[in-house]
């Protein structure tokens, strides 16, 4: 027999199960070269019976779309917040309610089903599983289902799909509108209907009737081969969709051998049909380059199986080895190009301070002294609060609030402008990205406790006193200014409280310089000794106040408290590009402080520069009188005189409305004012008492959390005063925050 064979491709899918992922993107890849072809023919599990083959004449569509509910930004605990949200799950039970009807189980668009041909059966519209929280005592933030629908002939997939998305969102405007949807159609698949006297259908039934001796039955199904709906898209050609076993064998898919034999003699029977003369006249393929061309038949189509030859996914996975090979290859590649140049030539790029300036002085005009501040969404009661405190103090210094990359909202900026009219607000983060100081890749990187090195960069002023946003002051911060030790040195730093820890500037282990594992090889001894002095034109040379301090003789591993900082930006000017330098390349080769609280005083003994600590060591309070006090931490005023006053309290937990939570939360008003309440019943009553710094308060346990052993005196009424006052101020901008948060919704 010398008939040709027509050119078959076998594609071998095991996805089923996974959604057919990728299946599409093979099938539509040209460098695939897969068809033109002229019929597809797609097993599947079918018959009625055991024993009578189908051939599937109809199969339905299927559009499927994910409805997702949002509500909070978060979870919320059910019996705080509970009755105060409007919970997504309730808006999603609502509006499936009102999707499908409950007689006839159909979708309840009006002009959804106007296209569908006569006479044509429809499943009813399923919901799927509505997805929230599986803790009963969590309200969850949103609420899911998806939606799936069938399609039948006449229906075009992007108008019914456009239907849908139109109905469901006109159905949710319906509701209070507390939450939000967000509408994805993962599915949309196109049905199929078969003309039974399409050559090709009537060559199946032939060859099954002939192999089964028994005529197929014609049926229509309701599943959905998404298979067989990408591949009648792309390619356009009739589709034989096989039944050759019951859909009871199910997902293990044991088709009994008899089925797989018969199902073979029928592929060697179709194909021996559409072989001969009347079908190869008018059966003409585009033959691709990869496929192998037609061979002829040494002998009897059905007795020589092996002539065709296959083709399957295997080279494909073999391509995407190698190029995943490559992918790596030029990945490492690129890396290793970026560490060689960044360390060789980009790390010796220092920052020419000289300049920065004069860029920020042509925007903006500079200051004699201000006030700097980091704020966000959430600490915007503590920011709002503090310019109040100054002012009723008496400062009069400008009040600069930063922020980075978007963390003060329009709203909590309106706020702000509101209760100090002459504050500026600066994204210091899109300041310096703009003068190209700092990449966009490292922007996140500086949010959490970095930021103040970059303040203090911008700061268009010359005298500059950061301050924490929960620092509670007791008299106006000016008074450091006013200090020898500040004259003298430009700068005025705090001591951290005492805290014994093998981490940041007693850390221990392999670092950028080396391995450190002796005492005398701590993070701050491997920096001092192996720190590029000659790059900022200095050189290795211990300061007496090095030599003293706890951290170089391996009693503390903090030395600065860094919540209130003054520094004359005017005498210092030679500290910025090391204290850059520390910053953008130091920390990450040696984690010597936490956070940025030992950057500044190190910079300056690096550099060989003069500063000023406070005589006096850490406070601490507490509301119970003990030997130990667990609680904010405080400093006294720095004059050596009887008078032992307070200067500030930086305790968060005293005076924030929001609890010191990591994101902004919606309270319902009456949870803002018991939360005053519950400052006001905090505030401490007792203090330890003014003393210097000392190696044996290291040596407590957990010294890193309270101050222990060292006495407690009454805290005096004034300063109990003044952190009512300071927590009251907070709340009452809370207050507002929150009204005008939900006047914005």
């Amino acid at each position: 027999m010398d008939e040709p064979l027509p050119n078959i491709v076998f594609l071998f899918e095991g996805e089923t199960c996974n959604h057919h992922k990728c299946f599409e993107e093979v099938i539509n890849d040209p460098s695939n070269a897969l068809g033109p072809f002229d019929v597809i023919l797609v097993p599947c599990q079918a018959w009625l019976d055991e024993s009578r083959p189908c051939l599937i004449q109809r199969m339905p569509g299927h559009l499927a779309v994910d409805i997702n509910i949002d509500g909070p930004k978060s979870d919320c605990h059910g019996g705080i917040v509970g009755g105060s949200i409007r919970e997504p799950i309730l808006d999603l039970v609502a509006l499936t309610h009102k999707l499908v009807d409950p007689l006839t189980g159909h979708f309840t668009a009006p002009t959804f089903y106007d296209k569908v041909r006569n006479n044509e059966a429809l499943s009813r519209a399923r919901i799927s599983s509505l997805t929230a929280s599986s803790n009963s005592s969590i309200l969850s933030r949103l609420a899911s289902t998806t939606l799936n629908l069938q399609t039948a002939p006449n229906q075009c997939p992007n108008e019914v799909a456009s239907i849908a998305l139109t109905y469901i969102k006109d159905q949710f405007a319906q509701l209070p509108q507390f939450n939000k949807l967000h509408l994805t159609v993962t599915r949309n698949d196109v049905w199929c209907y078969e003309d039974p006297n399409n050559k090709f259908f009537q060559a199946s039934i032939q060859a099954m009737e002939k192999v089964w001796s028994k005529p197929p039955q014609l049926i229509a199904t309701n599943h959905t081969s998404q298979v067989a709906s990408i591949l009648k898209t792309t390619h356009a050609a009739p589709i034989m969709l096989l039944g050759f076993t019951k859909e009871s064998t199910g997902s293990i898919e044991r088709i009994p051998m008899r089925n797989i034999t018969l199902a073979r003699d029928f592929m060697v029977e179709f194909l021996s049909t559409i072989a001969q003369d009347n079908f190869v006249n008018t059966f003409q393929v585009s033959k691709p380059t990869n496929i192998h061309t037609p061979i002829p038949l040494a002998s009897k189509l059905k007795t020589n199986y092996q002539t065709s030859r296959y083709l399957s996914f295997d080279w494909l996975q073999h391509a995407a080895y190698y190029c995943l090979y490559l992918i790596v290859l030029v990945f490492c590649a690129s890396l290793l190009s970026f560490v060689w140049q960044y360390e060789t030539i980009d790390r010796f790029k220092l920052l020419d301070y000289n300049t920065l300036k004069e860029k920020i002085a042509e925007q903006y005009n500079f200051s004699q002294n201000a006030i700097v501040v980091h704020g966000t969404d959430v600490s915007l009661p503590l920011v709002a609060s503090l310019a109040q405190e100054l002012r009723s103090l008496g400062n009069k210094d400008r009040f600069l609030v930063y922020h980075c990359n978007g963390e003060l909202s329009p709203l909590s900026q309106r706020i702000l402008h509101f209760i100090d009219a002459e504050l500026d607000i600066y994204d210091v983060c899109q300041e310096l990205l703009e003068m190209k100081l700092i990449s966009p890749y490292d922007i996140d990187g500086y949010r959490n406790g970095y930021l103040k090195v970059l303040m203090l960069l911008h700061a268009p002023a010359d005298q500059v006193l950061l301050i924490d946003a929960s620092t509670i002051l007791m008299h106006d911060p000016n008074i450091l200014r006013k200090s020898q030790g500040y004259i003298d040195t430009g700068t005025f730093f705090f001591y951290d409280r005492e805290a014994y820890a093998q981490q940041h500037l007693l850390g221990r282990g392999y670092t950028a310089f080396g391995s450190s594992k002796t005492l005398s090889s701590t993070h701050l001894h491997q920096l001092v000794d192996n720190f590029e002095y000659e790059l900022f034109d200095s050189k290795k040379s211990i300061s007496q106040h090095l030599e003293n301090t706890l951290a170089w003789n391996g009693h503390s591993h903090s030395e600065q408290d860094t919540a209130v900082i003054a520094i004359n930006k005017k005498v210092t000017s030679r500290v910025y590009p090391l204290l850059w330098f520390l910053l953008h390349d130091i920390r990450h080769r040696v984690a010597f402080s936490n956070k940025d609280n030992d950057f500044f005083w190190l910079a300056f003994e690096l550099l060989n520069l003069p500063y000023h600590f406070s005589p006096w060591a850490a406070t601490s309070t507490a509301n119970t009188q003990s030997p130990s006090l667990y609680g904010g931490l405080g400093q006294y005023l720095p004059e050596d005189d009887n008078s032992k006053s307070l200067l500030y309290l930086n305790a968060r937990n005293l005076v924030d409305p929001y609890d010191a939570s990591s994101s902004l939360p919606h309270l319902p008003m009456q949870a803002v004012i018991d939360r005053l309440h519950q400052l006001h019943n905090s505030i401490p009553k007792y203090i330890v008492p003014r003393r210097t710094r000392s190696a044996n308060a290291a040596k407590e346990n957990d010294a890193i959390h309270y101050i222990a052993k060292l006495g407690s005196q009454e805290l005096d009424s004034e300063v109990i005063s003044q952190i009512q006052r300071r927590a009251a101020r907070a709340v009452a901008i809370a207050h507002v925050q929150q009204r005008e948060m939900v006047n914005l919704d």
